[in-house]
């Protein structure tokens, strides 16, 4: 019996929680620069790529509300962890 692998992206996901905020950066091929993002962590999921289940992430951009599908835990870093407080 073949044990199942964990999805690409599992250990950087883990350290994740909905609710974190988070920041990434992508290339604008317009102004030649890389941007820098800001957002909340909405939902962690598992996607199929390439026949293989990997871990992505939803997130609402903090200067825009629109939610950003497919990001990669591995491309965010953590600006703020999300309060595991009870009120």
């Amino acid at each position: 019996m073949m044990e199942a692998k964990a999805p690409l992206g599992y250990l950087s996901a883990k350290k994740l929680d909905i609710g974190d905020l988070v920041g990434w950066k992508e290339w604008d091929p317009d102004r030649k620069l890389w941007i820098l993002n800001i957002g909340l962590i909405i939902d962690i999921y598992i996607a199929k790529a390439g026949g293989r289940e990997v871990k992505m992430l939803e997130i609402a951009e903090s200067k825009t509300g629109k939610h950003k599908k497919d990001v990669s835990p591995w491309s965010v870093e953590v600006i703020s962890k999300v309060s595991k407080k009870k009120l």
